[in-house]
């Protein structure tokens, strides 16, 4: 399990940081576009490890998911919301809107962590524990 949320931390700051320094150079987009884009990402991100919390050990995290409704409603409901303050921010803070080249953009970067999460699941167990084992020692290191 700290495997992957090692492998999933890495991938969200990564992403993140590089497009809070870099984002607007690599996209070619203004910086009201580059902070919505930032934060959108971030809450899709959080979106899609919901889905992929829901089978810790299973690597299709799909199977089943029709039996539980409520879970079904609430990511919807997440999304419906997110879609609806991102198109309504430009009004309340000042950020742009984004078109829908970049809603594609922030739901391909969120959509990697599942397969981040499938890659990882399909690492042997005893590799994943000598990597689980040495981010135990760094952070013991560091205390």
């Amino acid at each position: 399990m700290w495997g992957k949320l090692f492998n999933q931390t890495l991938y969200q700051t990564t992403i993140l940081v590089t497009f809070q320094f870099k984002g607007q150079a690599i996209l070619r987009i203004c910086k009201n576009v580059s902070e919505t884009m930032i934060f959108n990402s971030f809450v899709l991100c959080q979106v899609f490890n919901l889905v992929n919390a829901r089978e810790l050990e299973k690597k299709n995290v799909f199977r089943g998911i029709h039996h539980h409704r409520l879970f079904v409603v609430a990511v919807i409901v997440i999304l419906v919301l997110q879609f609806a303050f991102i198109e309504i921010e430009n009004i309340l803070v000042g950020n742009a809107k984004l078109n829908w080249v970049q809603w594609v953009a922030c739901l391909v970067i969120g959509m990697v962590l599942g397969a981040i999460d499938w890659a990882t699941k399909c690492i042997p167990g005893y590799v994943m524990g000598l990597v689980e084992w040495t981010i135990w020692l760094m952070y013991l290191n560091l205390e």
